[in-house]
């Protein structure tokens, strides 16, 4: 069995045995997946990355009381050896070198009200691997080739904060392969995702014991290539500014 699997699945025991986490907190949600292709990738080229891995990852920050107006985060380097994203009072990172399937992320804020979080991972060439998938005999699978066995996201911790949130995955991935002209598509699976989003029912902000309100949690991810636009793309796209230029000449 494959190291990734066997992680799975002792960390899966000993959660069930611990009674880690509040599973009443939260619900998943798994956006439909349509047989129109979405979101490509040319391969995944590492389904067990250390979190620096993910740098160029955005991660869209709402918080309350500022009429819908998102704060858009790049993930990198932060201080004390973690990655992710921060502000002046509120954090969300992993340890920069511990790899994604095992770490787990911390969402920690000191006063700040978050509404909602919403990652972009393929702007890190990144995808969110879940682990919902089973065959027609209920054993699980491994889903998009390269992808390995995921981890839809999964509570482990949750203090200072009283109410619960909504994930939900969305932008199915799907396999591409370019050969010189020829491309082949492979079916959108359902088990990798570009985007993730939690939303709170009330804002996640520290309670009234004045304690930071933090939660951990397991959040999967693999490294993929995303496609360059073909040339003939690129070619359209210049013809284009070609003709826009001509024309401000011939106005001028």
């Amino acid at each position: 069995m494959h190291m990734k699997k066997i992680i799975l699945a002792v960390v899966a025991v000993f959660g069930g045995l611990l009674g880690v986490g509040n599973t009443e907190a939260y619900t998943v949600n798994m956006t439909p997946v349509y047989d129109a292709p979405q979101f490509a990738v040319l391969k995944i080229t590492e389904f067990q990355p250390e979190a620096f891995a993910m740098n160029g990852m955005e991660v869209t920050v709402f918080f309350e009381g500022q009429d819908g107006s998102p704060v858009t985060h790049t993930w990198g380097a932060l201080a004390g050896s973690l990655a992710g994203v921060s502000g002046s009072d509120w954090s969300l990172s992993l340890p920069e070198h511990q790899d994604t399937f095992t770490a787990l992320w911390t969402l920690e804020s000191t006063s700040a009200k978050i509404q909602k979080i919403v990652f972009d991972a393929l702007k890190g060439e990144t995808v969110f691997d879940t682990s919902h998938l089973k065959n027609k005999n209920g054993k699980p699978i491994m889903g998009t080739p390269g992808s390995m066995q995921g981890w839809t996201f999964s509570q482990v911790g949750l203090s200072g904060y009283a109410g619960d949130y909504t994930v939900t995955y969305s932008g199915a991935v799907y396999r591409t392969h370019l050969n010189g002209n020829s491309r082949h598509d492979y079916p959108v699976i359902g088990d990798v995702y570009r985007y993730l989003t939690i939303d709170f029912s009330s804002p996640f902000a520290p309670d009234t014991s004045g304690a930071p309100a933090m939660l951990t949690f397991r959040a999967d991810t693999d490294k993929a290539i995303v496609p360059v636009p073909e040339p003939t793309t690129l070619l359209l796209f210049f013809t284009g500014l070609a003709g826009l230029a001509a024309m401000g000449r011939r106005r001028s």
